[in-house]
Formats: structure tokens, sequence, C-alpha cells
């Protein structure tokens, strides 16, 4: 497994959590102090992804709102690709992201999705990645709310029903909208 992931010894994860040679956690506000260490720790897993792409997908990652489920349909989409179980398990296998088989969705650690959401702020990503992330759920609204229209007890769903995770996120991508919209 280390050598897969390419792991270092302890020593060296001592070395790279001490420096002070990368700029983590600056804007993210999720406390005080000790979060510098929890910054760095998160840090060392999207350190050792394999590549860019991989990086790239962690940090559109943080589009997403905090605490919801998303589908692998949702990440190709934001992704840009069309099939997403390879690059979802390269994540998956840091720790960087999260599968429920018995739901079949994705989702992240609240602090995961804030150090991904640094990260793409970071690398001024935001607009591009949330263009994808709005078209692919203005069209999951259309299928819902239009193509469902004389099935309204599909369109909300209980908790867990095969349509509840994409209206939590119609919903959140609505709610950005009309910020978007007041902040001008």
């Amino acid at each position: 497994w280390m050598k897969k992931y390419k792991q270092k010894t302890p020593a060296d994860y001592l070395a790279l959590l001490q420096s002070d040679t990368a700029k983590l956690f600056d804007n993210l506000q999720v406390g005080n102090d000790k979060n510098a260490n929890l910054e760095k720790s998160l840090a060392l897993s999207y350190h050792f992804l394999e590549s860019d792409d991989d990086r790239a997908r962690f940090r559109m990652l943080g589009i997403f709102p905090p605490n919801v489920n998303y589908t692998g349909a949702a990440l190709d989409a934001i992704w840009g690709i069309t099939d997403c179980f390879k690059q979802a398990t390269a994540l998956i296998e840091v720790g960087l992201l999260d599968y429920d088989e018995k739901t079949n969705r994705y989702n992240q650690h609240p602090l995961l999705r804030a150090y991904a959401l640094k990260l793409l702020t970071d690398a001024n990503e935001n607009e591009a990645v949330f263009g994808r992330y709005a078209d692919f759920y203005t069209q999951r609204a259309k299928e819902i709310f239009v193509d469902l229209q004389d099935n309204p007890e599909l369109w909300a769903d209980k908790e867990g029903g095969a349509n509840f995770d994409d209206v939590v996120n119609i919903k959140a991508l609505g709610a950005e909208l009309m910020r978007q919209t007041q902040n001008g």
C-alpha cells in the first residue's frame, strides 16, 4: 500500500507537517491555531494524489454544498468526463471522498469539502466548475419537475429516495444563484 501510494516514512511525514513552505488554510475559517495542523494533515493526502488531474478533481468537489450526497453523473458533469468510477476511486483510496454502496452516492466530510473549496478558490477555478454544476442540476431540475410534472410525489422524494439528493443540490444551486444575483 505504501509503495502504491508513494508513501513516505514517518520521519518524512513529520518533516512535511513541520514545514512552513506550504501556505495551507490561510483563508479557511474553521477555527483557531489547532486547525493549521488539520490542514497540513489534509494536505498530505492531497499532495500524494498521483496526478494534477486527480488534484484538480478533488478541488472541484468543493463546489458541492456541505453535507450533501451526489451521484456519479454529477461527478461526471463537474469533472467533464463520462465515467467517474476510476477517478473517484483514486480519491476514495486516499480518504478524500466517500462512497455509500447502499445509496450509490458520493459525499465528503465537511472539513474536506471546505479544504477542497479553499483550493478551488485559490486556483481561481470556481466559475468554470460552478457553470458545469449549474448546467447539470438545471437539467436535473427539468427532468424532475417538468418531465415528472404529473407525479409531484417524486419531486422531493423522501430522504434516501431516487431524487432526494438531486433536489437538495437543486435547492442549493437556487440559493447560490440568488446570492450571486443579490451581490451583483
